[in-house]
């Protein structure tokens, strides 16, 4: 409710990393008949303590996704309290310099692409491999072509017999 009251026709007047951490705020200015109040949303996405905090422009807890209290961690969580800065990053992000970021994306996803592709034709491949090998073992596992027509003409010559006598013959008769 309170995301919607403070959001919804809200212009937004910045979006920034925290502190170069994985912490993104976006901030937005409501304008009512009488003042203009200033909101941030605070997206967290540092690990176990992922967070989406509704902040007052003085960093007073308006609402969290998840409230935390004193005895879990140093960083209280809570409506009306003021929220501290997380700890500081134990490593320093690395830059990496792209002068196309469009050219960058696109081979990106050229090489996700092939390399799908290399592991559907691997696995279409042995599947192929395996009914080959299973209709080899069945072809193996024929007899011989002229001895097999040879027992087809003879078993419907049987066949016919049964049929031509078929009168003749009782229920359950053997």
């Amino acid at each position: 409710m309170l995301l919607a009251k403070r959001f919804n026709r809200s212009n937004i007047t910045d979006i920034s990393l925290y502190h170069d951490d994985k912490i993104i705020r976006i901030s937005a200015s409501l304008s009512g008949a009488y003042k203009a109040s200033q909101t941030v949303l605070q997206l967290e996405f540092t690990g176990k303590t992922t967070n989406a905090i509704i902040l007052e422009s003085d960093e007073i807890v308006l609402e969290a996704l998840r409230h935390v209290d004193a005895q879990t961690s140093y960083r209280i969580v809570k409506v009306g309290s003021e929220l501290l800065a997380p700890p500081p990053l134990p490593f320093t992000p690395k830059e990496y310099p792209l002068s196309d970021v469009e050219a960058f994306m696109y081979e990106t996803c050229e090489e996700e692409e092939q390399q799908r592709l290399s592991r559907i034709k691997k696995q279409k491949l042995l599947l192929l491999q395996k009914k080959m090998q299973k209709l080899e073992k069945h072809l193996n596992q024929l007899g011989d072509e002229v001895i097999l027509g040879e027992e087809v003409t003879q078993l419907q010559h049987y066949g016919n017999l049964v049929l031509s006598n078929l009168h003749r013959i009782k229920p359950y008769m053997k």
